[in-house]
């Protein structure tokens, strides 16, 4: 059982021995390769498993006292290293070696890049580490990170397209997907279910606006209707006749998902419970689709069902924060009411109102976070609004244009360190 369990000794004061006792970690986890640290109360230890020289993935625990209980996260690593191909699943080629404290209080992990034919010419790989709001790290490897004009450092994983990339292209089609995925973006997306079984992508009940077809999206055959709609053509005549521009099923959607870590919102807008075994069973066809990524918004009695199917998944807390319209200058909604009704869903651990600079103050925020929930925030489009709403302290923003608002927040960057003021 030699690597079985992590043990840790208590040295004694001059460093040179143990005193004798000692704790268990990671207790029959195959866990080596241990870089731990300290961070608001909590011991993090980012480890690997035992397969020598071959890379494997990652593992996170956390304790409140080093000598445990150590409770295990999971993989925290996301992105891709172009060196070598290789994402999350395989620590981008590396294992943990040690955790260091920057002076202004951020934290760097290192991790050994071996190659056992070539040991001489290994590397060292040093990447930030994202402590989150839910109790999680996050470690990203992201080559084109921003560094925004208030300090705050921003990835692509960071913003999710609203229906894909929806002001460029169709939405909620597999070419507004995979263009938020080609370029480093998450995605949310809309499921309803056919009366013949079918889970398929729109957003609106009525189903004229992008279908162009009257009827009700819970009401609708695939079979003979949703199977010869052009969504593409009904968007502009540019996207007529494209294969990637007709009504998505479930399936299609799921095979664009990226294994690196990605985030992927699920929004089931079908009210029925009975779309769940068929979401479950699409998601067993798709091992590229790991359950943790997965972020679902649902109505009461589908979200009660998905719990139970997708325990290790994240549930979401979507609010309008206006009682009597979507548009500013409507009522808000008191903050007080909105935390109470988060509080009333303690499956939910993200909370996503809708964007407004007056109500998304740093408190409201910190009061979410002070929960253990992540903060997003729906819809951004406009690089000086997401400059100042992640500088408030949101994990994440979904826009309608993801790829723009990015080519938006370097200009922004640029101008900055010129010291002009953006376009």
């Amino acid at each position: 059982m030699a690597h079985s369990t992590l043990h840790i000794a208590e040295l004694t004061d001059d460093y040179l021995d143990y005193t004798g006792r000692w704790w268990r970690a990671a207790e029959l986890d195959w866990t080596e390769a241990a870089a731990v640290c300290k961070k608001d109360g909590w011991y993090f230890l980012i480890g690997s498993g035992c397969t020598g020289w071959k890379p494997n993935t990652a593992r996170c625990y956390r304790a409140k006292s080093i000598t445990g209980p150590w409770e295990r996260l999971g993989n925290p690593c996301k992105g891709v290293n172009p060196a070598n191909g290789l994402g999350p699943d395989l620590t981008w080629g590396g294992q943990s070696n040690y955790i260091l404290k920057k002076g202004d209080g951020e934290y760097v992990a290192m991790f050994d890049i071996w190659k056992p034919d070539n040991q001489i010419d290994s590397r060292l790989v040093w990447l930030p580490i994202d402590f989150n709001a839910d109790g999680t790290i996050s470690i990203e490897w992201a080559d084109d990170a921003l560094v925004l004009p208030n300090g705050r450092r921003v990835t692509r994983s960071m913003i999710t397209g609203h229906r894909g990339d929806a002001r460029s292209v169709p939405e909620n089609t597999l070419m507004a997907f995979r263009r938020a995925v080609d370029n480093g973006f998450c995605f949310e997306c809309d499921f309803y279910m056919t009366n013949d079984g079918e889970v398929y992508c729109v957003h609106d009940m009525n189903l004229k606006r992008t279908f162009g077809i009257a009827g009700l999206a819970t009401n609708v055959c695939w079979k003979g209707t949703l199977d010869k709609v052009d969504v593409g053509a009904i968007m502009g005549p540019q996207f007529a006749g494209r294969a990637d521009c007709r009504v998505p099923r479930i399936d299609e959607v799921f095979a664009l998902i990226p294994d690196d870590g990605r985030k992927i919102t699920l929004e089931v807008k079908d009210p029925r419970p009975e779309i769940v075994p068929l979401i479950q069973a699409a998601w067993r066809r798709h091992p590229n689709m790991k359950e943790e990524n997965i972020i679902f918004l649902a109505h009461k009695a589908t979200r009660a069902a998905l719990v139970k199917v997708f325990p290790r998944a994240t549930f979401q807390h979507c609010v309008n924060c206006y009682s009597d319209g979507w548009r500013k200058g409507c009522t808000p909604i008191p903050v007080a009411r909105q935390l109470a009704e988060l509080d009333a869903r303690p499956e939910c651990r993200n909370f996503s109102p809708m964007f407004d600079l007056d109500l998304l103050t740093p408190d409201y925020i910190a009061s979410v976070h002070r929960r253990g929930v992540t903060f997003y925030t729906w819809c951004v489009d406009r690089p000086e609004d997401a400059v100042e709403v992640f500088g408030r302290g949101v994990d994440g923003i979904c826009s309608n244009c993801p790829v723009e608002l990015w080519e938006g927040l370097k200009a922004v960057c640029a101008a900055s360190k010129a010291g002009v003021q953006a376009p």
